[in-house]
């Protein structure tokens, strides 16, 4: 996965965040949040194909989904993610 574009995404994003209307800074989270989820499920689909779950005791995706703890060691519940990749229409109208 090349998670370039969503690194760049994360730049666009904390510009908007530090100048600019709060229009801009919703359309820019929003379109954050997308290719977030895009790269999610591409990478749950990668960790699908490889059983790379395996080794942390879990036989299947959703067991090793399902619960995972955060950072702070608290136990989430990721939703499910949509794939959505935005198209280079939808990163420049944040620009805009």
């Amino acid at each position: 996965m090349n998670s370039q574009p969503t690194i760049d995404l994360m730049r666009i994003t904390a510009q908007a965040l530090r100048s600019g209307d709060v229009r801009d800074k919703l359309r820019a989270l929003q379109a954050l949040q997308d290719a977030a989820d895009a790269a999610k499920a591409m990478l749950l689909a990668e960790l699908e194909t490889s059983r790379d779950y395996e080794p942390d005791g879990a036989s299947t995706i959703n067991a090793w989904v399902h619960p995972q703890p955060d950072a702070a060691g608290r136990t989430c519940q990721p939703r499910r993610a949509q794939v959505h990749r935005p198209q280079s229409a939808d990163v420049l109208h944040v620009h805009q």
